[in-house]
């Protein structure tokens, strides 16, 4: 049994879960943690006898997920982010989630084996894991979720309490720590990377926020290659390949005003006054949006004050402290990262890195990277 650490303040081991008291009044007694995804699951099921079900198929790193909504509220939040990844129900499921919302339910849902009384003062995420499930609990002022994954049945519950408080970031990369833990039971590593390419061959931008993987990917799309994504990705190592997930950008404020091609897009923003402005490319973009390829290369974003941009040999060392430590903060895990930390360091000895040196110049990012890809001709900066 694992008792993982809460997203607020990483490192702290969250107590342990009281899983035999009664929860409050009106909910019933769960023993273990098999219970209390029981009591769960026959909420959803009585959400869905009341409001009908809406069922939704995506093709996944070439794995079948079904999406099994309980009514219609939680649809314009968690589909248009992969709809590029949309297949008909031709009858074979891997992997299935049941979703639904407070808005569907008639009586309250059961709180969680650990609950406290009250919400924390601030947005939080608590999450507990054994040999059999995985429960994630995000609560706060401002929204509450519930992420429940069995592992034994390749199926998941996912309720919300109110769609329309979902944040920016969880509707532009939908059921992230939810589908990291099962994906990673797949032999299919979640990263914090973008990605995009040219027929079945591209590059994946890694590193930390602001270090320019939106601006680079972004400008790519519009210089004519293919978009994976900016932000997150799927890879397979033997042989290195990238699998799309999320079809969204997120850009700064100071980012928006070097594309004036997508004013339109901007003004239509679905979150104003968030964080970060969210892009949803699918509509826009079709013909455009890749859902994978093998990859050539990794590159290294850096914004420098040049109007020029090139390409510099990086070591693999130093392409893993890009990637790595970004990729194992931001997800979810039910390790130490040690496996994470494996599956990077085996991608990054096995493709080429580099440092893409940024210039002011948006219009050569794609050029640059289309030359390298294609030629793998390599402006080096030494």
């Amino acid at each position: 049994m694992k008792f993982m650490s809460s997203r607020d303040g990483r490192g702290k081991k969250m107590e342990r879960p009281d899983l035999g008291t009664k929860s409050e009044e009106g909910s019933e007694r769960f023993d273990t943690s098999v219970g209390y995804f029981e009591i769960l699951r026959k909420s959803f099921e009585t959400a869905a006898s009341d409001f009908g079900v809406v069922e939704r198929h995506y093709k996944i790193a070439n794995k079948i997920i079904e999406l099994r909504f309980a009514g219609s509220s939680l649809l314009s939040v968690i589909t248009p982010a992969i709809e590029h990844l949309a297949v008909q129900n031709e009858g074979v499921v891997d992997f299935t989630v049941c979703l639904w919302d407070g808005l569907s339910m008639k009586s309250k849902l059961p709180f969680p084996p650990w609950h406290n009384k009250g919400l924390p003062l601030k947005d939080e995420q608590k999450r507990y894991s054994d040999k059999r499930m995985t429960i994630i609990i995000d609560s706060g002022p401002s929204r509450t979720c519930f992420n429940l994954l069995d592992k034994q049945q390749n199926l998941a519950l996912v309720w919300v309490d109110d769609a329309k408080n979902m944040p920016y970031y969880d509707v532009g990369a939908p059921l992230r720590d939810l589908l990291y833990c099962w994906l990673r039971i797949q032999n299919v590593q979640f990263v914090h990377a973008g990605a995009v390419g040219v027929d079945d061959r591209g590059v994946l931008l890694v590193g930390k926020g602001g270090s320019g993987k939106s601006t680079a990917s972004l400008a790519c799309l519009l210089g004519g290659l293919k978009y994976a994504s900016d932000d997150y990705v799927l890879i397979q190592n033997n042989p290195p390949r990238v699998s799309s997930i999320y079809s969204t950008v997120k850009l700064r404020s100071d980012a928006i005003n070097k594309f004036p091609a997508l004013e339109k897009m901007f003004k239509n923003q679905r979150f104003p006054g968030a964080q970060k402005t969210v892009l949803f490319l699918n509509d826009e973009f079709s013909g455009k949006i890749s859902q994978g390829f093998a990859i050539h290369a990794i590159l290294i974003p850096k914004i420098t004050l040049r109007e020029e941009t090139r390409l510099r040999r990086a070591s693999a060392i130093e392409s893993l402290v890009a990637l790595a430590p970004s990729t194992i903060l931001q997800l979810a895990g039910e390790s130490d990262g040690q496996k994470d930390m494996g599956e990077l360091a085996a991608l990054v000895r096995a493709v080429p890195s580099y440092f893409l040196e940024l210039g002011s110049n948006i219009s050569e990012i794609p050029e640059v990277i289309l030359k390298f890809i294609k030629e793998g001709s390599l402006n080096d900066g030494k």
